[in-house]
């Protein structure tokens, strides 16, 4: 036989009740037990009815933190955990122009807040990221803002010296604030040496810089 768990008491005088304990999309089955007041507190059954619950999806869109290149040979993609949402699985999805997606890997469980993409070009192209997540009842969320990878590239002026340029990086909703422009040292070390004036500056020429100090120059765009 079923097994029930008593979910509630109402007056004897009530006629109706709203369970808003559901879980998702599965079909629940109630009965009554009216118990009668005083007397010999006799108890009458009433028959079994089975409905399935009406369940609207109320999942906001996951938040990433940034898509960063930190090694010049892959992409890191992080995103915030949602600690309040019973969250099954988190879809990662890549983009090479910013229209068609594919899903990265397989769905992330709960506990993985980041992921290393290393089937990328860094050095040749901009690569597109966006996520979503799929909650314990199945539902799945609306996508984030998309985000798109800073590709650097480089030149030299009529004067000999370094021009960098750089496409524009997507992902916050504020923007961007500034660029900062770093020159790696003997060490292998990156060490600032200017941010733009604006996160809509693209471009930077080097005229700080020795060039006679170096064998090579290698910059990055943070």
């Amino acid at each position: 036989s079923n097994t029930y768990n008593l979910i509630n008491f109402v007056s004897g005088d009530s006629l109706d009740y709203s369970d808003s304990d559901i879980i998702c999309y599965r079909p629940d089955t109630y009965k009554i037990q009216a118990l009668e007041n005083g007397g010999f507190g006799q108890a009458s059954w009433s028959d079994t009815s089975t409905t399935l619950p009406i369940h609207v999806p109320k999942l906001n869109s996951p938040q990433l933190i940034h898509a960063t290149v930190p090694d010049n040979r892959s992409v890191l993609i992080e995103w915030n955990d949602i600690p309040l949402l019973n969250i099954k699985r988190w879809i990662v999805e890549k983009s090479y122009d910013g229209k068609k997606y594919n899903v990265l890997d397989t769905p992330f469980t709960r506990n993985v807040y980041s992921v290393t993409d290393a089937k990328v070009d860094v050095g040749n192209n901009s690569y597109y990221y966006r996520l979503s997540l799929m909650d314990s009842c199945g539902d799945i969320s609306p996508y984030s803002s998309v985000a798109k990878t800073i590709l650097l590239r480089e030149d030299t002026t009529s004067g000999v010296r370094p021009y960098l340029y750089w496409t524009t990086y997507q992902a916050w909703p504020e923007g961007v604030q500034f660029y900062e422009i770093d020159l790696e040292d003997a060490n292998g070390n990156f060490n600032e040496i200017r941010r733009t004036n604006s996160g809509s500056d693209t471009f930077f020429t080097d005229d700080i810089t020795d060039l006679n100090s170096l064998p090579r120059y290698c910059y990055r765009v943070v």
